[in-house]
């Protein structure tokens, strides 16, 4: 910890432009998480092959049309969503104890 600490100090008694590059590097690294965090729950989210599955068994040979991929894609969002939803219902139902130590 001390080494962060005089890292940050060292940091603050830099010039401008070191300040800048140090602020587009962290930047350009927070980005880079997000983009990753997103791409890989969106990717979850659209590959989900049980839902797929279902939708093509069910219509069997018919010719797949656009509405009915619309409709099969807004099945599976909202269903995940529906999940989503009643996860944070459960969490915030459950029960809250909160240990305090002095």
């Amino acid at each position: 910890m001390n080494l962060g600490m005089r890292w940050l100090h060292r940091l603050q008694n830099a010039d401008e432009a070191v300040k800048r590059r140090w602020l587009i590097v962290f930047s350009a690294a927070a980005m880079c998480v997000v983009i990753f965090v997103w791409l890989s729950y969106f990717s979850a989210l659209v590959s989900s092959p049980g839902a797929t599955a279902r939708v093509v068994e069910d219509q069997g040979s018919q010719n797949v049309g656009f509405w009915d991929t619309m409709k099969a894609g807004a099945g599976v969002l909202f269903g995940a969503l529906k999940s989503a939803v009643s996860h944070v219902g459960e969490i915030l139902a459950a029960p809250r104890s909160y240990i305090i130590k002095p």
